[in-house]
This record gives structure tokens, sequence and C-alpha cells, in this order.
């Protein structure tokens, strides 16, 4: 036990979490190398920014809709046997994909239901990861754990936006997403063969929606704490995902790119979101995480504004790079202070609001930024959107201005 608790990166020690981080960053990776491919299908198919924004719809709606209910599911079933089924649920999504598309035979309607199935399988599994994490690697480790799987996701932004341009390049859409099918059997394969004591199940019939509730009233009842949710919320309702949706119509339209330059934006995002993660551990604590938090919520929607009126490719490089570096420390000193602000015994719910406010509310941007990128143009979509994020945030800050206070 000593040896564990001194050793660097903790949580490693234990066999079972190694080897699920290492299979976790080839499942990862490939989602990653699947959302470029898709993005850039639809636009070949389309041409069209409101169906690169339905894809947003489709893939977040899931979340929306079983995010309350998946942790009732994580309770009561062996997380390890849930997580292969969701692994292969992916697995099928995108082989089916790639038959479809080398087949010639893949249409809009198709991409959709797929995506569907594909964003069903991340809605019901993300509490069941959270739980078996904590069953590999126990209270002690689950910090280094939690940091690790971090780190992972980071890294990955990079390596499966650069991997999926180079496929999606060379060998075409089809192969990348037989591929992306590929890298979700390690994870498979280490589940399966994963033995791990199971947790008795939570007795009774949790009253999902009550708790829920209750979380939501004791957030409010915080303007503080609310107010913090609100600032990473209005990011996430208005702009979100949608502003990756529509890179293929500034990689191919306005910045006439392509898919490498396409891959290239979403690579330099990645690298953003290292740096911004990389500056929050260099430095270990930051004493005005307050002030921190209003500086990039507000350089953010000025770095989307200046993104899409840019017509020079170096400049919108650097503008995506400056939104992943603000997005990934807004965010994660948001988290941190919100789990240190609520009560122990409020602490869940609270995350669930939380949650909710982070990934439920993407469901939105995608449509209203792909509708009015159609009727008008993308970069006044986007413009449009992050104006009034930058309006919406500002009015939070003056409203509870003790947010600029708080501390860690």
């Amino acid at each position: 036990m000593a040896l564990a608790q001194s050793a660097r990166f903790p949580a490693l020690q234990s066999r079972e979490f190694r080897d699920y981080w290492i299979a976790s960053l080839f499942s990862s990776i490939g989602d990653h190398i699947e959302s470029v491919i898709r993005n850039w299908l639809v636009w070949e198919l389309t041409h069209s920014p409101f169906w690169l924004g339905f894809m947003v719809f489709c893939h977040w709606i899931p979340f929306t809709v079983l995010g309350l209910w998946s942790g009732v599911i994580a309770d009561r079933i062996d997380n390890r046997r849930f997580i292969i089924f969701s692994e292969c649920l992916y697995l099928t999504s995108a082989g089916l994909m790639g038959l479809l598309t080398l087949t010639g035979l893949i249409q809009l309607w198709q991409i959709s239901a797929l995506l569907l199935l594909h964003g069903i399988a991340g809605g019901i599994s993300q509490p069941s990861r959270q739980k078996l994490v904590h069953q590999m690697v126990g209270r002690d480790r689950l910090l280094s754990a939690i940091s690790l799987n971090s780190s992972l996701r980071q890294s990955t932004l990079v390596l499966g936006p650069a991997i999926g341009g180079l496929l999606l390049a060379t060998l075409g859409a089809g192969v990348g997403y037989l591929v992306n099918a590929a890298t979700f059997l390690p994870l498979i394969a280490v589940l399966a063969r994963m033995r791990l004591k199971p947790e008795p199940p939570r007795l009774g019939t949790p009253a999902v929606w009550r708790e829920f509730r209750e979380g939501l009233a004791y957030t409010l009842r915080h303007p503080t704490l609310a107010a913090l949710i609100a600032l990473v919320t209005i990011e996430a309702f208005f702009v979100g995902n949608a502003l990756y949706a529509m890179l293929p119509v500034f990689a191919d339209r306005i910045l006439g790119v392509g898919p490498w330059g396409y891959s290239l934006l979403l690579t330099l995002h990645g690298v953003g979101a290292i740096l911004g993660g990389g500056f929050l551990a260099w430095r270990g604590n930051v004493r005005r995480q307050g002030r921190l938090i209003a500086l990039t919520v507000l350089a953010c929607p000025v770095a989307v504004v200046v993104f899409s009126a840019s017509t020079s490719f170096a400049l919108s490089l650097l503008m995506i790079l400056t939104i992943g570096v603000v997005l990934v420390i807004a965010n994660t000193c948001v988290n941190t202070l919100v789990q240190l602000m609520a009560s122990d015994d409020m602490r869940g719910r609270v995350l669930g609001v939380h949650t909710m406010g982070t990934l439920g509310v993407r469901v939105v941007n995608g449509l209203s930024v792909g509708l009015l990128a159609s009727v008008v143009s993308a970069p006044f979509a986007l413009s449009v959107s992050a104006l009034v994020v930058g309006v919406l945030s500002i009015a939070v800050l003056l409203h509870t201005p003790a947010v600029l206070k708080l501390e860690a």
C-alpha cells in the first residue's frame, strides 16, 4: 500500500485499470476518427449546414433523454458487461457505416439512424464507466484514475482527428469507418477477461426525477453555484458541438483547404485542449479561479467570432487553438469549484445538474446553428450564437459578481 500511494500515477498500479486505460485509448481515438469522417461524409452528400447541425442533434439527443436514467442503470447491473454491450453498439454502428459507404448504398437517413445508435451507446454507459473505474482502483487511487482518463481524452483529441483526416484523404470514408470499428475490439477483449468483485445492487426504486429536482432546487438556492453552472451551460446550449460540425463548411467553402485542412483544424483544437489542461496541471492550483473562469468564458465567444470572420487559414488555426485552450480551462475550473461548493450529501445531484447543463443541452445548438447557417451562412450563424453567449455570460457575471472572488 505504501508503494502504491507514493508511486507516480498510482492508478496504473492496478493491472485491471492499466489494461482498461490502454484499451480505452484505441476506443477514444476511434470515436474521434468517426466524428471527422462522418461530418465530411455528410457534407459531401448534402453540402448543407443544416444536416451537419442535425447530426449534432442525433448524437446528443440520447444523452438528453437517457442521461438521468443511466445512473439508475449503473446501480442495478454488472457495469463491466454493460460497457461491453455499449462497445458492441459502437462497433456495430461504425461497421455498418463502413460497409454501406464502401458499397455506395449510404444515405442520409442511415447515417442519422446509426449516429442515434452511437449516441445511445454513449448516453447509457457513461455512469457505468465511472463506476467501473472506482471498482478497479478504489477510493485512494480514484483521483489519479480520473486525471489519467482526462489526459487520455485530451490526447485523443489530437490523435483521432489527425488519423481520421489521413484515412479520409488517402483510403476514403468507408475504410476509415472500418478502421474505426476495429478500435473498439481491444476494450471489448480487456473487459471480457476482467474479473472484479461485483458491487451489491442498490435496493429500492430510486425516484430519479425527485432527486434531480432536489439537486436543481439546491443549486438555485446557492446563487454563486448556479451562476457557475449557468456560464458553462450557456456556451454548451448556443455553440457547443455545432462549431465542430460546421468545420467542413469553413474548410471547403471559406478557407479552401479540403479534408487535410479540416483535419488540421480539429487537431489544433485538441492541441489547445492539451495546452489548457497542461497549464492547470502545471500550476497545480489557481488562486483566483473565479477571475480565470470569467476571462475564459468571455474569451471563447470572441475567438469564435474572429474564427467565423476569418478567411486566413493561419488565423483560423490560431483561433481554433485558442478555443480549445479556454474551453478546457473554463470547464475544468467550473467542475472543480462546483464539487467543492456542493455539500457532501448533495454533490452527486448537483453534478447531475452540471452534467445536464454541459452535455444534455448540446442537443439544441446543432439544430439552431445548422438551420440559421442554411438560411444565411455558417459564419453568420456561429457569430450570432457566440455573441449571444458573450452577452448572456456578461449578464450572469454582473448579476452574480461573487463569481469573480471565488478561489479553490
